[in-house]
């Protein structure tokens, strides 16, 4: 009988609130007066919504807590009754205000009594009201007056995880215009959702390689170079622009983050993994191929040497990428720093270790053929941890298991060295007085060259002695070459003869090439004095400022007449002074010394009296004399055409680049063709 009565009362008031405009107030207390039968039950809902605790209102009414549950849940059931005219109640203060789309408490008092409008309130947050018109968000502490939607699913879900500060307000007009709301709703919604930090609002919980993420992805579209300072300069700004990070990062630090989060797309270069975008199809190639291989540990660049022509068109465009390619897509190998291995037992320097063992001796080109791909620096990478893999050449190595070495071997001959090594000695020296003390070790080890030689003790003595170059020496010297020999036999002097510097290095076993290439080598400690001598800079003058002066002149010449300069054509006049007279040897010195230095070409026609060098700008830095020859006469071709093989003889003449006959290569009537080529 009392859900009927209810009913029917209910029925009354929304008729009656068709009927007539009805004032909220009055309509809102009919509503209450029917939910509330008895004294008890308002005392408790007022308290309630006054923010009593069950606790304290059960011991002023002398109740339980539970006794006090039991009767805010009966007239909260008694509230969700009259369903229908509480939305006609909500339907009258959304039509009578500004059509806002949700409704605060202190909105709802300008339509109620307060003491009304909190019972109002406490039973629609407490209650699940189901109403097409309106629902209470918990998260915002409003009334939302729209369609029943679920936001979390529909909204949420899809918010970026950090939005910076500038873009906020882009954010919120895009979710407004999209789904129809409001955009102090929206606002009212994310400012729940995103908390800030520095510049930007994030949601969850954000950690510091989520912001390194983010800077990543955002800042560095092209990638970030790690052990570049520029891109550690930038990378830091922008973490403290966005998120005010203050904590002092080193380089060392951010670099290797960046390794971690981005994925290798060049030398030291990563990108953001969400650029990676290689097809399916392709990476199911490479997998193919590195099962089909019957290598069990492969070199990277040996992949991509294999199937370039399937990366054609792909963001795969170096063995780079590839590795880290491989690595986003998750390809079931272990990723070392150079090559993958099916296996962690597997190793690229074992079987590379295994080759050579099978073969005992092979060539630098036998290893290339076996593994595709590999260069010098992969061989030279591998020999650090081959140990037992000897240098015994120029492009030839071998197994130890193929040398024949006694333990007397190593103990006289580690013996003879000791005493005969009292400075560093070069392995061509060393080879004559083993061939003669210690004939035998030498046939038996079929040691026919002192770079085999120089390998095989190394071997030997690694731990004994120091090995650079082809030196060995007792002192703990890193880096012996044969410019530290000879400025160690040159400390005492100022100048020295140039061919009493070449008796010098006979005496002492240096070798070189020829007494250009001596000369070029004892630079910058030493200059070129005239035809016969060299000398310390220092000792006529030559300052750091004046190689400096010298070679702004230098260049300033090269652009005046094409983009080089004849040393015998300079005006010696223009250069600043010295304590002795220029010459083009000393001039040819002091250029070479300047920073970058422009690129030295020696033409065919040297004198050991007369440098005819020519220095050139960097668009001939690639040239040999005969390309850098014919660039220069099409030039001039072009400007004025020569007639006889005579006009370009004299015209070569006239710049010092020939002497008396043309070179081969233009003889007999071949310049015309090749300069129009």
């Amino acid at each position: 009988m009392a859900r009927s009565k209810k009913s029917s009362n209910e029925k009354l008031l929304v008729e009656s609130f068709e009927d007539v405009q009805v004032d909220s107030k009055a309509y809102a207390k009919k509503i209450l007066n029917l939910i509330f039968t008895d004294e008890r039950t308002f005392e408790v809902v007022k308290r309630r919504a006054d923010g009593e605790t069950l606790i304290g209102i059960g011991r002023t009414l002398d109740l339980t807590r539970e006794r006090i549950r039991q009767i805010e849940l009966k007239a909260i059931r008694n509230f969700l009754k009259f369903e229908s005219a509480v939305k006609k109640i909500f339907q009258n203060f959304q039509s009578s205000g500004e059509q806002k789309t949700f409704l605060y408490f202190e909105d709802m008092k300008m339509f109620l009594d307060e003491d009304d409008a909190k019972i109002f309130w406490f039973f629609i947050s407490k209650s699940k009201f189901n109403s097409d018109i309106f629902h209470f968000d918990k998260s915002i502490n409003a009334i939302v007056f729209h369609e029943s939607i679920n936001f979390e699913e529909e909204v949420i879900k899809k918010l970026p995880v950090i939005v910076e500060e500038k873009d906020f307000n882009k954010l919120i007009k895009k979710i407004a215009n999209k789904k129809n709301y409001s955009e102090e709703f929206i606002r009212t919604k994310l400012d729940k959702i995103y908390r800030r930090k520095g510049n930007a609002f994030y949601r969850g919980k954000i950690y510091l390689n989520f912001e390194y993420s983010y800077i990543l992805k955002k800042f560095f579209p092209a990638g970030f170079k790690i052990s570049e300072k520029n891109a550690y300069d930038k990378f830091v700004r922008h973490l403290k622009e966005v998120f005010n990070e203050k904590t002092p990062f080193t380089q060392h630090s951010v670099d290797a983050i960046m390794g971690r989060i981005g994925i290798l797309c060049a030398r030291g270069k990563y990108i953001h993994p969400d650029f990676i975008n290689v097809p399916a199809e392709i990476m199911d190639k490479v997998k193919d191929f590195i099962e089909r291989s019957g290598r069990t540990a492969i070199f990277y660049k040996e992949i991509y040497e294999s199937l370039k022509e399937i990366f054609v068109g792909t963001q795969i465009t170096s063995h780079y990428f590839l590795q880290g390619a491989i690595k986003f897509y998750k390809l079931p190998y272990i990723l070392r720093k150079e090559y993958l291995t099916k296996s962690d037992e597997s190793d690229v320097s074992k079987e590379f270790e295994k080759f050579v063992n099978e073969r005992g001796e092979v060539t630098a080109q036998e290893i290339k053929e076996k593994f595709v791909s590999f260069n010098d620096s992969n061989i030279n990478f591998l020999l650090e941890r081959c140990p037992e893999i000897l240098r015994v050449g120029y492009g030839i190595f071998i197994h130890s298991s193929r040398l024949n070495l006694t333990a007397e071997d190593k103990t006289d001959i580690k013996k003879f060295i000791q005493e005969n090594c009292t400075k560093p000695l070069n392995s061509r020296f060393l080879f004559t007085l083993l061939s003669e003390n210690f004939a035998d070790f030498m046939t038996r080890n079929k040691i026919k060259s002192h770079t085999k030689l120089f390998g095989i003790l190394k071997y030997m003595f690694s731990e004994d002695f120091n090995f650079s170059h082809s030196y060995i020496s007792l002192e703990n010297i890193h880096d012996i070459t044969n410019k530290k020999i000879i400025l160690n036999i040159l400390q005492d002097k100022e100048k020295i003869n140039i061919n009493e510097l070449a008796e010098i290095c006979s005496k002492n076993h240096v070798h070189y090439v020829t007494k250009s290439y001596l000369v070029d080598a004892l630079s910058p400690e030493f200059i070129r004095l005239d035809e016969f001598d060299l000398i310390r800079p220092e000792k006529i003058g030559v300052t750091d400022e004046i190689v400096s002066e010298i070679g702004e002149m230098v260049r300033a010449e090269m652009n005046k007449d094409g983009g080089w300069q004849m040393l015998s054509f300079f005006d010696y006049d223009s250069l600043p002074k010295i304590e002795m007279d220029w010459n083009n040897f000393l001039l040819e010195s002091v250029i070479s010394m300047a920073k970058n230095a422009p690129h030295k070409l020696k033409t065919p026609f040297n004198s050991p009296k007369f440098s005819s060098v020519i220095f050139l700008s960097e668009e001939f830095e690639d040239d040999n004399f005969k390309s850098f020859l014919l660039k220069i006469l099409k030039v001039e071709h072009s400007k004025k055409p020569f007639q006889t093989d005579k006009e370009i003889l004299q015209w070569l003449k006239e710049k010092g680049i020939c002497n008396t006959k043309l070179p081969k290569f233009l003889d007999k009537g071949n310049a015309f063709n090749l300069l129009q080529q």
